[in-house]
């Protein structure tokens, strides 16, 4: 037979690899783990081409945790497009209140047939954050759904439990390497007839390895012969790259570094002529494939270790051409993020500074700390100069995102030197960029009203048109729920900042309204502390009225609904106070604003700790994570608050002492002194508890010190019943009777509403459940959707949907969520 009769085309699968394919609709998920070249991912494809469903194929190119989340959300989308946006919003969850929220949106999918989502190369997403995901996921998918991964290395870290448990059906090395009468049998069907010495000689060089099986065939089809005796990479190159025209090579160099790119990429990298090479490439199996949504295309990660080699090779200054070519096409969809590390590769700095200018921000999060930190520091500074804006972009950047003021102070000196020293400017734009920068350093003024108040009023006599420095999507309270948390700051100084604040409105008014509302909350707020609350409502109401005009600042509605939460604890009207922050936590998800869930979670927890219970566990407060990803510096104040006193209701006094030393550290940054406060106040009474009277009346004196200038009583009005001793010691002294009485005069009012409230809500847990009701509410704890709940219980998935209606209809609850915070309480 000769060479021209093969057929390298042929697709060989022993008795043992179909088996295992064909019992994969019997589990939620299928784990294919093997090493490179075994033929995973075309396994796959082959068995999903004769199944009657629905595939979907997320293909991994790196490892960053915000690309496998967008594949997936893309994934997704091909499903439920709604649910897709809220996933894409939330982003990749990564403690357990995030992971709720997305669990709780991949619950309501509905999914009419069955459908496999694929995720191949999984092995270079290197998270295990990613992993406990899809764990998670595994085990609570939707029914009708099944995951298939594709891994070089192992995925889920409870592996061999999930295959007890008959959720993972695991395909390995072993299944897929080809036996010596496999490797026989293939290449018959290929068209050669090898010995059986030839045969154990192949097996002996290759052990079963499929890619290198069919590098052997190519390699006798050059050559007449089996060759054993060269490397793999040796083989790729002489097998498959060297033959191709030297046309064909410059262009899968030019492609190389595309992860997967369309024809119309291809095109624009190359010519007209792109198609048909992709064409005969793919005719003559050159490991380069067309996607399962014959939309893109991807080399085979041997093949592209190969040509990614070559392109090394190629001249720098073509090199940076391909890069900035790449980083064009990314500018043009608006993949900021991706045009910049392009332009950077390819030392495109004005290129990489517009792009910068255009995301404003937006696409930059903690993770690409150190690639923007090094890409802009290697801008030169003659380009800086073309590009002004991009640098305030930047401050902002390492002023908000970072709280990198050495480094905001650096650009902000480079911003000056480039706008003096630039000759091109009229005075109009010069006027206008120094208006920008006015802005800027009133933001870094934060959070000193009056300092803040003399840079928006410069910038106010220079803007000519509305900032382009500052993206309208940053949360004007940082996420935190209190404005006066973040900007009190000097004890007796709190009305003169209140009036100054409700005098000045030349931030909003420069920021298209970014703000409104908050300076009636900042008075409201303060009408609160000192206990007088008909104002206090009085002023929310007017300061949701102007957050909610024109572009909704949906940050400003959220601290003021929580504010009214607070009053209406005064009034005994818990009902009120939870439907508040359900309605914002709606609001939210409408919105898709999911920073803000942290926000409203804040809020719940700290709602229930002034009633002395625990909402939910509460334990995300504690979570690492939490706090480097998702939470900006300024609102770490009003953290630690709602942190303290969960620490107290659980009786963690101790830890609580440990913590508070930071607590007040942190505190004294800007300062926000209304933090200082709560932390001695919580102070006091973990070392009241633990007997130590003199450190707790010390503790609450220097509480007092700082609050009683302002006359800001609620802090102690709030803890008043567990200070009622250390109150005895104070009222001895003098010097804080006023004080004091105002203190106990609201105590009473707020003390029996709040046991007003434990009475009718928390006495005997809520409305009575049948025996099997209180069986489905404890497996929905458990994180079990309605078909495991049903296996478990013996029982269809839809009469677990109908006892669910009727326990949320008993317990006035509409979701899961909401049913887990009932029985926790």
């Amino acid at each position: 037979m000769t060479n021209n009769d093969m057929n390298k085309k042929i697709l060989y699968f022993n008795r043992q690899i179909q088996n295992a394919f064909s019992i994969l609709p019997n589990y939620p998920c299928t784990l294919v783990e093997a090493p490179m070249g075994y033929g995973k991912t075309t396994a796959v494809k082959e068995f999903l081409t004769n199944l009657d469903a629905v595939v979907i194929w997320q293909s991994i190119y790196g490892k960053s945790e915000v690309e496998f989340w967008n594949g997936f959300c893309q994934g997704i989308a091909k499903i439920d497009e709604n649910c897709a946006k809220h996933l894409q919003n939330i982003g990749m969850p990564k403690e357990s209140l995030m992971k709720r929220e997305v669990m709780l949106s991949l619950e309501e999918l509905q999914i009419p047939t069955n459908t496999y989502f694929v995720i191949d190369d999984y092995h270079f997403v290197k998270s295990a954050e990613v992993s406990a995901f899809l764990e998670l996921f595994i085990r609570n998918i939707p029914q009708r759904l099944h995951i298939i991964v594709i891994s070089r290395t192992s995925v889920f870290k409870n592996n061999g439990e999930l295959q007890l448990k008959g959720i993972v059906h695991y395909i390995g090395t072993k299944m897929l390497e080809f036996s010596p009468e496999d490797i026989e049998a293939y290449y018959f069907q290929c068209g050669i007839k090898i010995s059986d010495e030839e045969k154990m000689q192949i097996y002996s060089r290759t052990e079963g390895w499929v890619s290198a099986l069919y590098l052997l065939l190519r390699e006798h089809e050059l050559c007449g012969s089996f060759i054993l005796t060269k490397s793999m990479s040796e083989m790729i190159y002489y097998a498959v790259y060297e033959p191709l025209e030297d046309e064909l090579k410059a262009f899968l160099k030019t492609m190389c570094l595309f992860d997967k790119f369309s024809l119309e990429q291809a095109e624009y990298m190359w010519n007209e002529k792109a198609g048909d090479h992709l064409r005969t490439l793919i005719e003559n199996h050159a490991f380069i494939t067309l996607e399962p949504d014959f939309v893109n295309y991807t080399f085979h990660s041997i093949f592209s270790a190969c040509i990614q080699e070559q392109f090394q090779k190629l001249p720098e200054k073509t090199k940076k051409e391909i890069w900035n070519k790449i980083g064009t096409l990314h500018l043009r969809s608006n993949a900021y993020l991706s045009a910049m590390k392009c332009f950077s590769q390819g030392e495109a700095y004005d290129s990489f500074l517009i792009a910068l200018e255009q995301d404003r921000g937006d696409s930059i999060f903690l993770e690409q700390k150190e690639f923007i930190l090094k890409g802009y520091s290697n801008c030169p500074m003659e380009i800086k100069k073309k590009h002004p804006i991009a640098i305030l972009v930047y401050a902002v950047i390492v002023f908000v995102n970072y709280n990198e003021y050495t480094l905001f102070e650096a650009a902000c000196g480079e911003f000056l030197w480039c706008v003096e020293n630039n000759p091109s400017l009229s005075i109009k734009e010069q006027e206008q960029l120094m208006g920008e920068y006015e802005l800027l350093q009133g933001i870094s003024a934060f959070n000193d009203l009056m300092e803040m108040g003399k840079h928006f009023k410069k910038a106010v006599a220079l803007l000519t048109a509305p900032p382009q420095s500052i993206s309208a999507n940053n949360s004007w309270t940082f996420g935190s729920p209190s404005v006066l948390c973040l900007y009190h700051r000097e004890a007796g100084s709190l009305k003169e900042r209140v009036e100054f604040y409700q005098s000045s409105k030349n931030y909003t008014a420069n920021t298209g309204g970014h703000g409104s509302g908050s300076r009636n909350l900042f008075e409201a707020e303060w009408n609160y502390y000192i206990g007088e609350f008909e104002n206090a409502e009085i002023l929310v109401y007017q300061a949701i009225s102007e957050a909610k005009t024109g572009q909704q600042q949906l940050d400003i509605v959220l601290c003021a609904n929580f504010l009214l939460a607070r009053l209406a604890l005064i009034k005994s009207d818990f009902t009120h106070a939870t439907a508040l922050m359900e309605e914002m936590r709606n609001e939210i998800k409408k919105d898709q604003i999911y920073t803000l869930i942290y926000t409203i979670e804040l809020c719940d927890t700290y709602i229930y700790a002034c009633l002395g219970q625990n909402y939910q566990k509460s334990d995300w407060l504690m979570e690492e994570e939490y706090l480097q990803n998702n939470i900006f510096f300024p609102s770490l104040a009003f953290f630690n608050i709602v942190l303290g006193k969960v620490l107290l209701n659980m009786g963690k006094v101790t830890k609580l002492l440990g913590l508070s030393d930071g607590f007040l550290r942190q505190a004294s940054f800007y300062p926000n002194l209304l933090a200082s406060i709560y932390t001695e106040i919580y102070v006091a009474m973990a070392n009241w508890r633990l007997s130590r009277m003199e450190e707790g009346v010390n503790a609450l004196k220097r509480a007092i010190g700082m609050a009683m200038p302002d006359a800001l009583i609620m802090p102690f009005v709030e803890n008043a019943d567990e200070l009622t001793s250390l109150f005895e010691k104070i009222l001895q002294e003098e010097l804080y009777a006023d004080f004091m009485k105002k203190i106990m005069e609201i105590r009473k009012q707020y003390s029996t509403a709040i046991k007003r409230i434990n009475a009718e809500h928390f006495a005997n847990h809520g409305p009575k459940l049948t025996p099997r009701e209180k069986e489905i509410a404890l497996l929905v704890m458990k994180g079990l959707n309605n078909k495991e709940i049903g296996l478990a219980l013996y029982i269809s998935p839809n009469t677990v949907k109908r006892d669910l209606k009727n326990i949320f209809t008993k317990l006035g609850i509409t979701s899961r969520a909401l049913l887990m915070k009932e029985m926790l309480l």
